[in-house]
């Protein structure tokens, strides 16, 4: 196990947080990175990369857990998202044009997970529109469904800068459901005002969207069955401040693994009495009913936390963090019963990208904390883009 984790580490995950005495470093593995993208386990043997050589192509590669290179196929696009569909690997990526007022093609992309082979592609979505839209792909646990998502903002591409107000509201919201010949099924909803933030699915049949309302309360809309409008809405009040907008508002949201009608939401924001919060809310849809649980933020908070850092495990790397307004939501995902949420900072510095150390907090399935974790680190490189901190769960270990 201990080797399975350290090669993940080494290779698909862009920040180093752990030392051991076998470690092994590969060098000269891909000449030309751009960025790195999403990994996914295929086995408890190979995981598949997913790396953007330039800003037009990208790459999957399947690794084994002895650092040999099974296969490789580079495919066209940028902002790609892979994922388990099928038994194979379904890749989406958008192919953009010379100008950001271009035509934007999105192609899916059918990858033979046992021998790299293209199986299939074809264009998912052709936008002609002069508006900013968002997109994102959702794959099943289970590999059994994927749907393409498309938002619509009210912003439109014309001027220098995005207007954040207009780019918070939805304007339309389109899903694609794909099957195994990458056909596509797609269906408009309708959504309320408000920010949206997540979605998340808990089913082929039905999935969960997430939003802000403006100084109330987040807000969770179930759709189901190819309806329009919402089935259930469920509203959880916090003290949230009337105007606040990206990159003020950070959060990650979940599905259950165990119970389809049941979707987590975490988010780290400032209040309506300036104190910065991390809060994880849950949803439920069987009794429409919501929880949520909140800490505070502050100094005095993080000097807390300093201290339960065992001193063997500070040597490991530097304990630092940054300011409260640069947290945020770096991760969250269910392992086992244990619902895991981790913040921390990013900022930039005089072209110089930085991330300092990370808290990692784990919640039973009733929002009751179990325990706190810190990884102390410390990271900065030049460049534009900045690296992240990687996740990998295998065997209840993360």
């Amino acid at each position: 196990m201990k080797k399975l984790l350290l090669w993940s580490m080494l290779l698909l995950f862009p920040c180093i947080l752990f030392a051991q005495s076998n470690q092994t470093l590969v060098k000269d593995f891909e000449k030309k990175v751009e960025k790195l993208g999403n990994t996914i386990q295929l086995s408890d043997h190979i995981n598949i990369a997913q790396i953007q050589v330039d800003d037009k192509n990208f790459e999957l590669l399947a690794i084994d857990d002895k650092m040999q290179v099974l296969w490789r196929i580079s495919l066209a696009g940028e902002r790609a998202m892979s994922g388990v569909f099928k038994g194979n690997i379904l890749a989406t990526a958008s192919i953009p044009g010379k100008s950001k007022k271009d035509p934007i093609d999105y192609m899916a992309y059918l990858v033979d997970a046992q021998t790299g082979k293209l199986l299939a592609q074809k264009l998912v979505y052709h936008s002609t529109t002069e508006n900013y839209e968002t997109t994102e792909t959702l794959y099943a646990k289970n590999g059994l469904w994927a749907r393409f998502v498309v938002r619509q903002t009210a912003d439109t591409k014309k001027g220098m800068f995005i207007k954040i107000d207009k780019f918070d509201a939805t304007q339309q919201f389109t899903v694609f459901d794909l099957n195994d010949k990458l056909e596509t099924a797609e269906t408009q909803y309708n959504l309320p005002d408000g920010i949206y933030r997540n979605i998340v699915s808990g089913s082929a049949d039905n999935f969960v969207v997430l939003m802000f309302e403006r100084g109330k309360a987040f807000e969770a809309l179930k759709f189901s069955d190819g309806k329009p409008d919402a089935v259930a809405t469920i509203t959880q009040n916090l003290a949230l401040p009337e105007k606040i907008h990206e990159p003020e508002l950070s959060t990650a949201g979940i599905s259950s693994a165990s119970d389809a009608d049941v979707a987590y939401l975490s988010s780290y924001y400032r209040d309506a009495n300036k104190d910065y919060k991390l809060t994880l809310c849950k949803f439920d849809f069987k009794n429409n009913s919501s929880k949520a649980v909140s800490e505070t933020n502050d100094r005095d908070h993080l000097k807390e936390i300093k201290k339960t850092v065992d001193e063997s495990y500070r040597k490991l790397g530097y304990l630092t963090f940054g300011e409260l307004f640069e947290f945020e939501v770096k991760h969250m995902e269910e392992c086992g019963n244990t619902i895991i949420v981790s913040i921390g900072d990013r900022w930039a510095r005089d072209a110089y990208q930085n991330e300092g150390s990370t808290i990692i907090n784990g919640y039973d399935e009733d929002l009751n904390q179990k325990f706190r974790q810190v990884v102390p680190t410390w990271t900065t490189h030049g460049g534009t883009s900045n690296t992240a901190t990687g996740y990998y769960y295998h065997d209840s270990k993360l």
